[in-house]
């Protein structure tokens, strides 16, 4: 079985494979320019995936630290990556405020007959939040649920 360092490794190594290794293909580390690392950070947001594009950004950059320390680049060939890699667009997260709906949900949750620790984890979930709401209900002078 591999190590967990072993399967970071692996990871890393395959998000370059996909994500930067066909931009640069074989520019040896110490001939990277600003603006080629830079056109791979945004052609990988403007695809939509600017969560990627963000973490190969950080691990691009822990490359380029690792060759400055050991000499082999004299400088890192690398900006300030968030002018280049927009903010993640929020998208709104429906809500049920309707009470009926909510004991459906509910109900449906504690009929979940999967596995225990799913279980408990939606149990928690679904009962984390009500309680804090029929607690603030109480304490601002209002009914509960």
């Amino acid at each position: 079985m591999a190590l967990k360092t072993d399967m970071h490794a692996i990871t890393i190594l395959r998000r370059f494979e996909l994500h930067v290794f066909p931009f640069i293909e074989s520019v040896p580390v110490a001939d990277l320019k600003k603006t080629q690392v830079a056109d791979v950070l945004t052609a990988i947001a403007e695809r939509g995936t600017v969560e990627i594009a963000k973490r190969i950004g950080q691990i691009t950059r822990q490359v380029l630290d690792y060759a400055a320390d050991r000499g082999l680049i004299d400088a890192i060939p690398m900006g300030n990556t968030k002018n280049l890699i927009p903010a993640r667009k929020a998208k709104p997260m429906p809500a049920i405020t309707d009470s009926k709906r909510i004991g459906e949900l509910l109900r449906a949750i504690y009929a979940y007959e999967g596995n225990f620790l799913v279980c408990q984890a939606l149990q928690a979930v679904a009962l984390g939040p009500l309680c804090a709401l029929v607690s603030s209900g109480r304490q601002n002078g209002g009914s509960s649920i």
